[in-house]
C-alpha cells in the first residue's frame, strides 16, 4: 500500500510538482524510492539532504549503518529516546542536531543576507495572495456554478414554486374583464406577481452568507482568495435562477389574468419583474451580510422588508404617504416595479367601459381610459424609465452596500 502511494507520488512529482510527505518506519523498498530526506529529532532537524548521502553522513559521525540493514530503521534508532536510557539518548540527538546546525551556518552564510534581501524584495513586489486575480475569480466562480449546478433538488422547488405561484395568480385572477371592477383586481394581479417575486427571492438568499461565512473567513484568511472575488463570483452564480423564476411566473400567469395581448408588453412585463427580483435579491443580500447565523437572517428579513412592502404604492397612495415617511419609499423596489407593470399594462389604452346603475352609488365617477387607471393610483405614466433606472440603481446600490458589510466582517476577522 505505501509503495503504491510513493509510486503514484513519483508520477506526479515527474510532471513537475513539488511533493513533500511524512512516512514513520519505511520499509528499505519504500525509502530508495525517495529523492532527499528530512529527518527530525526533539524538534530539530538532524539531517536534510539527498537520500543517497545520508549513510555516508551519518558514518561521518560515528554511526555507521550495519551491513543489509534498512537506513530508515537506522536513522530512527539512532534518534530514538530509548526509555530507561534517556539522557544519554538526548545527548546523542542534541550532538547530531548541533553538528548539522553548525554545518548549514558554514555553508548558508555567505548566501544569507543575499537571500534575506531578495525575500524582502519578493515580499514587497508580490500580492499577498497565492494567485493572480483573474486566477482567483475563475476559480471560485467555477466552484459557486458548480455548487449551484448540483443543487438540483433546490433548482427544482424553486422552479416548481414559480409555476405554482403563476398558477394561483392566473386562476385567482382569471381572465379579468377590463372593466371598473377589473382595474382593481389587475393592480391585485401586479402587486401579488411583485411581492411573490420577492418573497420567493428573498427567502432563497438570507441563508447564504451565514451559512458559509466559516469557510469563507478561513480561507480568505488563508489569502486563498479576496473578498471582492467572492462576492462577485458568488452573486454572478446564483443570478441565473433569479432570471428564470420571474420567466416562469408571468409566461403562466400573464395570459391567464387576460393582460394586454401583446408579445411587445409580455416581453416588458418580464424585464420589469426580472428587475424587481435582483433588486429583491440585493436587499436579501444585505440582509445576510449583517447576520452572523441563518436564525439572526431569518428574524430579520421580515421587520425590514415589511415598511418597504406597505410603501409599495398598492397599500398606500403615494401622495397620501406622510413627509416625514416619504423618503422610504423611495427606496422600496414594491413601488417602482408595481408603477412601472401599471404603466405597461394601462399605457395609450382605451375605452374601458362603465355603466353606471341609476342610483347606484358603487362608482362616483368613470375610469374612461388607461391614463386615468394610471392617475387614480397617485402613480404617473411618465415614470415608466424613471422605474426602470431606479431599480436597476436599487440592485446595484444595495449589493455595494451588502459587499460593504462583507468587507467589514473580512477585515474584523482578520
Amino acid at each position: 500500500m505505501a509503495q503504491s502511494l510513493i509510486t503514484a507520488l513519483q508520477q506526479l512529482a515527474a510532471q513537475g510538482r513539488t511533493i513533500i510527505c511524512t512516512i514513520h518506519q519505511p520499509s528499505s523498498q519504500v525509502y530508495a524510492m525517495f529523492n532527499s530526506i528530512l529527518l527530525l529529532a526533539e524538534g530539530r532537524t538532524a539531517y536534510l539532504g539527498p537520500r543517497a548521502d545520508a549513510i555516508q553522513y551519518f558514518d561521518s559521525l560515528g554511526y555507521p549503518c550495519p551491513v543489509n540493514f534498512n537506513p530508515a530503521d537506522h536513522f530512527i534508532r539512532t534518534l530514538a529516546i530509548v526509555p530507561g536510557d534517556e539522557e544519554n539518548c538526548r545527548k546523542r540527538v542534541q550532538d547530531i542536531c548541533d553538528v548539522y546546525s553548525a554545518r548549514e551556518a558554514e555553508f548558508s552564510k555567505p548566501e544569507t543576507q543575499e537571500r534575506q534581501d531578495s525575500f524582502r524584495e519578493d515580499a514587497n513586489s508580490r500580492s499577498a495572495y497565492k494567485a493572480s486575480w483573474c486566477r482567483q475569480f475563475r476559480s471560485v466562480f467555477w466552484r459557486s456554478w458548480l455548487t449551484n449546478k448540483r443543487d438540483v433538488l433546490i433548482f427544482r422547488i424553486r422552479f416548481y414554486q414559480s409555476i405554482f405561484i403563476g398558477l394561483v395568480t392566473g386562476i385567482i385572477f382569471f381572465q379579468t374583464t377590463i372593466d371598473q371592477d377589473g382595474i382593481e383586481n389587475i393592480y391585485g394581479a401586479f402587486f401579488f406577481l411583485v411581492t411573490s417575486v420577492s418573497f420567493s427571492n428573498i427567502s432563497a438568499v438570507t441563508f447564504t452568507f451565514p451559512i458559509e461565512r466559516n469557510i469563507f473567513l478561513r480561507e480568505h484568511n488563508n489569502r486563498m482568495y479576496r473578498t471582492d472575488i467572492y462576492f462577485l463570483s458568488k452573486t454572478l452564480a446564483e443570478s441565473p435562477q433569479f432570471f428564470l423564476g420571474p420567466l416562469v411566473m408571468i409566461t403562466v400567469g400573464y395570459w391567464m389574468v387576460g393582460l394586454r395581448p401583446d408579445v411587445l408588453r409580455f416581453l416588458a412585463a418580464y424585464g420589469i419583474l426580472a428587475l424587481v427580483s435582483m433588486a429583491a435579491v440585493s436587499f436579501a443580500y444585505i440582509i445576510s451580510t449583517i447576520s452572523p447565523t441563518t436564525s439572526v437572517s431569518t428574524a430579520l428579513s421580515g421587520p425590514l422588508t415589511l415598511p418597504l412592502l406597505v410603501l409599495g404604492g398598492f397599500y398606500i397612495e403615494n401622495r397620501t404617504i406622510p413627509e416625514w415617511l416619504s423618503w422610504l419609499r423611495y427606496l422600496s423596489w414594491f413601488n417602482y416595479g408595481f408603477e412601472a407593470l401599471v404603466v405597461n399594462q394601462w399605457d395609450n389604452y382605451g375605452p374601458i367601459p362603465c355603466k353606471i346603475i341609476p342610483n347606484n352609488e358603487t362608482y362616483t365617477s368613470c375610469v374612461y381610459n388607461g391614463s386615468i387607471a394610471i392617475e387614480q393610483r397617485g402613480l404617473k405614466e411618465e415614470n415608466l424609465l424613471i422605474d426602470i433606472y431606479a431599480l436597476v440603481a436599487i440592485t446595484v446600490g444595495f449589493r455595494l452596500i451588502s459587499f460593504l458589510f462583507l468587507l467589514r466582517n473580512s477585515y474584523k476577522r482578520t
